[in-house]
């Protein structure tokens, strides 16, 4: 009876590591959130964004109106490394957004390092970024942070107003100012010794660099067994060390923004970081916005400087700041300034570019917010299921009280003011044979209410629950779901 007691506890600890695992679904983990209590100085209330289906962990500090700072952690750290310097930015005034990549810290872990290509982080950061809708940031990278977020600062160059670097780099092997140094290269293949072994001692590593023995369990909490730690153990192979590598390409294409680049940049390397020694000079050398900046070292500093000198490093960036204000803001585009869009005859057979990209009058505060493109997954007619429109794709557009309707061939476009004159005045839908419609459109208490000319019932759409809820009066409702939100 005794063997029979123990046997279902032999089974479990005889399981694969993986299998004991916080699977949230095949091939990701979600690190329990219990493994980040009362860690040693970090304090900070987690918020989490959706992004490509993977919950994305990132801290959101300091006063809600303050400045941009994005600060980014590199390989294998996560926000805890930022723990010494967002209180010092927060209290000069600035508000720090600090990301968990993916298969890092608190964000969730798929399992597979072939998902964790160089690309795969460029487009989950810069979605961040767009759902954050982060505008004249100041961006802080280091390590792989600096790999990634420079890619995305190079690609959304518009959304950021200043640079700050630090023992990192963009490597790209078209360009002989930018060799990979024999360091890196030494890194490279211990750790491939590591992939090959299935795991890399994290907190060991960073407590090693950083001479700090206490900080080893905060670094291993993201990762309660090896098959958490794709993205640390791969990360390193992603760099691009010849054309060859995926991202050699597109970091040549970021390094032709930056040589152009007039906006500040400042690097703030530390002095005693082998991997990234002398990496400084590519910056300073090539990006005008270098210029004249007062560049600093921060000394007694190996790689991990966030940990061994975290205090200055926040102060070099808050003088970095203040000694480069930002450009007075441009006058803000209404949704006046734009021209209606109008369905074209025979109506348009690829999605057409957005009608009110880069309008930046706030939505009416009795506007509901609608914009994205949502797809219709759920439809009812006369109360019965129908696949009528199912799988259709809308955009919609605001700005202001103007809404603009994009799908099926058509573009509405119209101003929630409940007047026929402003609402939608354009040809139908392919299926009404091209006849004109008149439409007024209105905001009433939290639906968009749309009232045909001479039809006996309205069209309204409104939120629930996240999806869109969208009715022809009692004939048919649809549900739809938000695929993409390009707009904030």
């Amino acid at each position: 009876m005794k063997i029979l007691r123990l046997l279902p506890l032999v089974l479990i600890l005889c399981l694969p590591a993986g299998l004991l695992a916080d699977e949230i679904r095949p091939g990701v983990l979600r690190t329990p959130d219990s493994r980040f209590e009362n860690l040693p100085g970090y304090d900070f209330e987690p918020h989490y964004a959706d992004i490509r289906g993977y919950r994305v962990h990132y801290l959101d500090d300091g006063p809600a109106d303050g400045e941009v700072i994005l600060l980014l952690h590199g390989e294998p750290s996560w926000a805890y490394l930022y723990r010494k310097m967002i209180p010092i930015l927060n209290a000069a005034g600035y508000r720090t957004i600090v990301p968990d990549l993916i298969g890092f810290g608190r964000s969730d872990k798929p399992v597979s390092m072939d998902v964790h290509t160089y690309l795969f982080h460029v487009d989950a950061m810069t979605e961040l970024v767009e759902q954050l809708d982060l505008q004249d940031a100041t961006f802080f990278g280091q390590d792989w942070g600096g790999l990634i977020g420079l890619r995305v600062v190079a690609e959304n160059e518009e959304r950021f107003a200043r640079v700050v670097v630090a023992n990192t780099g963009l490597s790209a092997p078209t360009n002989s100012e930018t060799p990979t140094s024999g360091a890196f290269m030494q890194w490279k293949a211990r750790n491939q010794a590591m992939v090959d072994s299935g795991n890399i001692e994290t907190g060991a590593l960073i407590a090693t660099v950083a001479q700090d023995p206490s900080v080893k369990d905060a670094y291993d909490a993201p990762f309660p067994d090896p098959s958490y730690k794709a993205g640390p153990l791969i990360m390193p192979q992603r760099v691009p060390v010849s054309i060859a590598y995926p991202g050699a390409v597109a970091n040549a294409a970021a390094w032709e923004v930056f040589r152009n680049w007039e906006k500040p940049f400042l690097t703030a390397f530390s002095d005693s970081d082998p991997i990234s020694a002398g990496g400084y000079r590519v910056f300073q050398q090539n990006i005008p916005g270098a210029q004249g900046q007062d560049h600093v070292t921060i000394e007694g500093a190996g790689h991990f400087l966030q940990e061994q000198k975290g205090e200055e490093l926040a102060e070099v960036i808050v003088r970095f700041m203040q000694a480069n204000p930002l450009p007075p803001r441009t006058a803000m585009l209404t949704a006046d300034d734009i021209p209606v869009a109008h369905t074209p005859i025979g109506y348009w057979q690829t999605m057409p570019p957005p009608v009110l990209s880069g309008c930046t009058e706030p939505l009416v505060t009795e506007a509901i917010d609608m914009r994205g493109f949502w797809e219709v997954v759920e439809a009812t007619a006369n109360g019965k299921p129908t696949e009528q429109m199912l799988g259709g794709i809308q955009r919609i557009e605001q700005c202001g009280n103007r809404v603009v309707i994009t799908a099926g061939g058509v573009t509405h476009d119209m101003r929630a003011d409940g007047t026929y004159e402003n609402g939608v005045n354009d040809i139908g839908e392919p299926s009404t044979q091209g006849r004109p419609i008149s439409v007024a459109a209105s905001f009433e208490n939290g639906v968009h209410i749309l009232r045909p000319k001479g039809a006996p019932f309205t069209v309204e759409r409104e939120l629930a629950d996240g999806d869109l809820i969208w009715r022809y009066g009692p004939v048919m409702e649809l549900r739809l779901e938000l695929i993409e939100n390009p707009s904030h």
